[in-house]
């Protein structure tokens, strides 16, 4: 038996070593403490609809509107797959996310990336754009959220003399985390990350490409930022300038997109990544 615990321990050392010396180790956290559980969706009757707002008896009547000349002229293309309370909603959907990207033209083009995935079948899983990551990145509740994230891996990495496995094994630098982390939020309703985003639902940390070179701790810090592209029961009371969400049409119609039986579940929420990283240096 001893003989087994000194070899297992000579093996642990050999990874231990293989792992900081040459690196692409991943030490991966939740920064958030959350499971990307799945939202909702093709859940509700147009009577459960109706009462989360008398404003839904609008979006209602719109899908079971009767197709006129006027509105088949408007956009003839639009009627050969779509039926027209489907189109109406996607027509208002759209509209109220280039509204809200109104003081942005790459989030605008972003935004029409994130519905097309939406509405076109390719709905659920997951969805990533170099626009998103870049606005993301850029932001400045982002940036503070970064430093912060890049200080705390530093002063434990440092603790434990650039000892990953160490600092895996200390659990208070999740706590650290939850207490003292402000997490990226976007607020502008004009600038096209808050219709797109708002509040982030939780992000992944990952430690990778390691290696100490002359007494220097070299790393890359693989930021996931993600978020659930859909809408839940309490979106429709959240409110922005006075207004609720459930008081705009477009707001609505995305709701009743994924969430009405009438649909079948063809509209599917899905997940938003932002990936972007950071080097890390620490002299140990």
């Amino acid at each position: 038996m001893k003989k087994r615990i000194i070899l297992y321990s000579s093996i642990l050392a050999v990874l231990l070593f293989i792992i900081l010396i040459v690196g692409n180790f991943f030490y991966n956290f939740n920064a958030l403490a959350v499971d990307t559980i799945e939202l909702p969706q093709n859940d509700k009757t147009d009577s459960e609809i109706l009462k989360l707002g008398k404003a839904f008896k609008y979006t209602i009547d719109e899908y079971n509107k009767i197709l006129t000349r006027e509105l088949y002229l408007a956009n003839p293309s639009g009627f050969m797959n779509c039926k027209i309370g489907e189109l109406l909603h996607i027509c208002s959907m759209r509209d109220l996310l280039q509204t809200c990207s109104i003081f942005n033209f790459e989030m605008r083009k972003a935004n029409d990336d994130l519905v097309n995935h939406f509405i076109t079948g390719n709905g659920g899983g997951e969805f990533t754009s170099p626009i998103l990551t870049n606005e993301v990145r850029k932001n400045k509740s982002t940036k503070n959220y970064v430093n912060f994230a890049v200080t705390t891996i530093k002063k434990y990495l440092k603790k434990y003399n650039g000892d990953i496995y160490e600092l895996i094994k200390d659990n208070s630098i999740n706590n650290e985390f939850q207490m003292n982390a402000t997490f990226p939020k976007f607020e502008n309703p004009f600038t096209g990350l808050m219709i797109a985003i708002h509040v982030t639902h939780g992000n992944n940390i990952k430690i990778t490409n390691t290696k100490i070179e002359n007494n220097v701790l070299k790393c890359k810090l693989e930021f996931d930022i993600f978020d659930h592209y859909g809408l839940n029961s309490d979106d429709l009371n959240c409110s922005k300038i006075k207004i609720k969400f459930k008081d705009l049409a477009g707001f609505r119609a995305w709701y009743y997109l994924q969430h009405s039986v009438n649909y079948k579940g063809k509209f599917k929420p899905f997940i938003t990544h932002a990936i972007f990283y950071e080097d890390l240096e620490i002299k140990l």
